[in-house]
């Protein structure tokens, strides 16, 4: 822009996703658009019954197994642990299993070798990382990310969430 105080961040959408629901994380905990003052059903609660027939529990399974199944991967295959965060984490539902969209990976953390191992040849070389923060060599620091991020702000926290409500069991 010209300037270093001014500029924007636009973001796109991938293909595909006309006709599915987008939604971040963070709004599922939310009062859904049909809740009166508050005391109406959850996004989360208005998303089951538009995708799974009410079934929240279904949901929250699928859901979960999907998020566990990517970032355990990641983790324990490429030494990737994403801070896909409630903000940058979204599920997308409308075709057979959710999917997750993810976005903003300044928080990630590579291990490096890890990644060299699984990838070969393909693997970038450290330089090619523009930020070196983002590279290390402990699978300690990887897991304090997935812990933090996947298993207590995207699962737990909507677990407790719901169980708090009395939505589902904890």
């Amino acid at each position: 822009a010209g300037h270093p105080f001014l500029g924007c961040l636009l973001r796109r959408l991938p293909d595909g996703l006309d006709g599915h629901h987008v939604v971040p994380v963070a709004a599922l905990l939310a009062p859904g658009p049909r809740a009166a003052g508050g005391d109406g059903p959850l996004v989360i609660e208005e998303l089951a019954a538009a995708h799974y027939d009410g079934d929240l529990t279904a949901l929250l399974r699928e859901y979960l197994d999907t998020l566990f199944r990517v970032h355990v991967r990641l983790f324990t295959e490429y030494g990737v642990a994403l801070e896909a965060h409630q903000q940058n984490a979204a599920v997308v539902l409308g075709g057979p299993r959710p999917r997750l969209l993810v976005k903003d990976f300044d928080g990630t953390l590579v291990n490096h070798g890890r990644l060299a191992a699984a990838l070969g040849a393909d693997t970038p070389p450290p330089s090619a990382f523009a930020d070196q923060r983002m590279l290390t060599t402990s699978d300690d620091a990887l897991a304090d990310v997935f812990v933090t991020i996947t298993v207590h702000l995207c699962a737990g926290a909507l677990a407790f969430g719901l169980a708090e409500r009395g939505a589902a069991p904890l």
